[in-house]
């Protein structure tokens, strides 16, 4: 071998070594305990931090599911023979003084009603608009279950029992509504 060759491996042999070194403190380290956290502030002037004790976290609370619209809604009454008005959590005087507001102009519209559905547009158990104290939906039911055959109106008004508006709903009906009317059209 030239002396190239033989001072090569005595670097990989060098090289060996250390690494082998450094495995060993490394292992013996790791048995070592940590070392203690400095008690005195960190830093200029500042308070000592009162330690952090451990609250524990407070079992989880089982809530009640939100019942279902039920079929037989104690707010369905007759408002005119052959349909069915359902108040949902609208007073039944501002219900029938809301159908009666957006009834006004579209009669041409709503001729073959069967099953009219009235309730706020806020989802039961949801924050709503404060500003609105009557914010609600009409639906007029003309084609049972087709919905092409639905009319909403959207009543509103500053007093919880006087509509004060009605104008044409153009967006979709809100599910809550939706479930509500399928509910009425499932009972005989």
């Amino acid at each position: 071998m030239t002396a190239l060759g033989r001072h090569s491996n005595v670097l990989i042999g060098l090289l060996l070594t250390v690494v082998a070194v450094l495995v060993i403190v490394a292992v013996i380290g790791l048995g070592a305990p940590a070392a203690p956290l400095p008690n005195a502030p960190v830093g200029l002037a500042s308070a000592p931090v009162p330690a952090v004790i451990a609250t524990p976290t407070p079992p989880p609370v089982a809530s009640a599911p939100e019942q279902p619209v039920t079929p037989e809604s104690p707010s369905a009454f007759e408002i005119a023979p052959g349909v069915v008005a359902d108040c949902g959590r609208i007073d039944r005087d501002a219900c029938e003084q809301a159908i009666t507001l957006a009834r006004a102009g579209n009669e041409g519209d709503i001729v073959g009603t069967t099953l009219i559905v009235v309730d706020d547009t806020c989802p039961p158990a949801t924050e709503c608009d404060p500003h609105l104290p009557l914010d609600a939906i009409v639906v007029f039911v003309t084609a049972g279950g087709d919905t092409t055959g639905w009319y909403a109106y959207h009543v509103v008004g500053t007093d919880t029992s006087l509509p004060e508006k009605a104008e044409r709903w153009d967006d979709e009906i809100p599910q809550h509504i939706v479930d509500r009317i399928r509910a009425a059209l499932a009972t005989p």
